[in-house]
């Protein structure tokens, strides 16, 4: 939902400029994406992900002015009967995942009607040098009785990345010259 075309989502972004500080207009570096509505029934989920996009994987969405996902802002809706926490499986415990379906390891956050989770992508203070955090790895889990409604704001960090590719334009022209 536009933030300019749906007063909630209008009143949701300002809320949450407040909450993370982060100025909503005249900010040339920061992007509000659109407010997402998400709907899980009855077993199902989302499996342990970041919302940070790799450089090297996802140069369509980083783009030339080097943009990222810096902040994550899930707010929950209603109340879950049974199921639906949103896990961090790094916290606490920074060893290897083993399993991406893994639901029990790290911290659970369970649904309740009006609860906020806001979590960095972003090293705060690597955030001009694309360091991505690893402790923001998290999943939906099952939702084993009921409907799991929430929504979510991603606050985007447009320079994080060198605007012209860094060391993945270099790998590129590198390719080239080998096949020439």
């Amino acid at each position: 939902l536009n933030p300019s075309s749906y007063r909630i989502a209008a009143s949701l972004a300002r809320r949450v400029s407040e909450l993370v500080g982060i100025p909503l207009h005249n900010n040339e570096r920061v992007v509000f994406e659109d407010l997402q509505l998400l709907r899980y029934e009855v077993t199902q989920h989302y499996h342990i992900h970041h919302d940070w996009f790799d450089p090297k994987q996802f140069a369509g969405f980083v783009g030339a002015d080097g943009r990222n996902r810096y902040i994550t802002v899930l707010f929950y809706l209603n109340d879950v009967e049974e199921g639906g926490a949103t896990t961090f499986p790094m916290a606490g415990d920074p060893s290897p995942l083993m399993s991406y379906t893994d639901c029990k390891r790290g911290m659970q956050v369970y649904p309740k009607e009006g609860r906020v989770v806001i979590f960095y992508s972003l090293h705060p203070e690597l955030q001009t040098q694309g360091g991505t955090d690893e402790a923001s790895w998290h999943a939906g889990c099952d939702v084993l009785k009921g409907t799991k409604w929430a929504a979510n704001f991603w606050i985007t960090m447009k320079g994080v990345h060198p605007k012209d590719g860094g060391e993945q334009k270099k790998v590129v022209q590198e390719e080239r010259e080998h096949v020439i």
